[in-house]
């Protein structure tokens, strides 16, 4: 996954990528609008995350979005967001990542969480393309393809998240036995968004692994987010998903558990686990509890 970016831009870049004036964007600063730092010099300069943070909560428009390292913009999204799936799907079905990357950061810069992006792009998109081809090789080609354009995406997204101020530290994954990679680092990104730090493990993680971390991290976990999306042994996965609860509780560290096989795992049994159904509802209970905002 992407690292947040530390790079820093000048006033000077940052109001002509907004198509301000630099006085002003000066004044904002100085009246703490905008977070930035001053050189040893004396020179104010602004974090690239900050400063797309700032764009997105203020609804600006990006007249010249390479100065913050993002692509050239496609033009605010006015389509219905069926017609914004549908353009989607096709990027997809072509395998052109560029078209695809300048698509979901148009959608972040116009204020989509990650969360929504994810549950609404980016999940129907790649379903719509499942629905459309037979269960050939050229379409277990195009969905593979389909899935790393997508992975790529979410981490050159990930980079734009701001780090500064961490509220809370996750772990997310996937069981051992479910391979899916876009679940667990969906919601490593929703974390992030949230102003949490996640140790993303991955898919295929065993619980022995997972408690291990949870042992040997130097920092305080507050949540483990599993996403439940293959479940070969139901009987097993519960044994061990009580285990690893008992584990958590003593601890004090919740369980949140999604995933479009989670409602296979009988939670009755877990002791303080978290359900959602989507990421959506992973972000909403994220900003309750932790009391953050976009």
């Amino acid at each position: 996954m992407g690292v947040p970016i530390t790079k820093t831009i000048s006033p000077k870049e940052f109001a002509a990528a907004i198509g301000s004036s630099e006085s002003s964007l000066k004044r904002w600063l100085d009246q703490g609008v905008i977070p930035c730092t001053k050189t040893p010099g004396g020179h104010r300069r602004i974090e690239v995350n900050e400063a797309i943070k700032y764009v997105r909560a203020s609804d600006l428009t990006l007249v010249q979005p390479q100065a913050l390292g993002l692509p050239i913009s496609m033009g605010d999204i006015q389509k219905s967001q069926k017609s914004q799936i549908i353009d989607f799907l096709q990027y997809l079905k072509e395998g052109n990542d560029s078209y695809a990357k300048q698509h979901l950061v148009n959608e972040f810069m116009n204020g989509k969480s990650l969360a929504e992006i994810f549950d609404g792009t980016i999940k129907k998109g790649l379903e719509f393309l499942g629905q459309i081809h037979e269960e050939d090789a050229e379409s277990i080609f195009l969905e593979h393809r389909a899935t790393q354009i997508c992975i790529s995406c979410i981490n050159f997204l990930s980079q734009y998240l701001s780090s500064s101020n961490t509220a809370f530290n996750a772990i997310s994954c996937s069981l051992e036995g479910d391979v899916y990679i876009l679940p667990s680092l969906g919601t490593s990104v929703v974390i992030m968004e949230n102003a949490g730090n996640c140790i993303n493990i991955g898919p295929h993680t065993p619980i022995s692994v997972i408690k291990q971390t949870v042992k040997n991290s130097r920092m305080k976990i507050n949540l483990v987010c599993i996403s439940i999306n293959d479940v070969i042994d139901v009987k097993q996965t519960n044994q061990d998903l009580i285990s690893l609860s008992n584990i958590l509780n003593a601890l004090e560290i919740e369980l949140v558990i999604g995933g479009r096989s989670s409602d296979k795992i009988n939670l009755s049994e877990l002791k303080e686990v978290n359900h959602f159904n989507d990421m959506r509802q992973l972000d909403e209970y994220l900003k309750c509890k932790f009391r953050t905002s976009k």
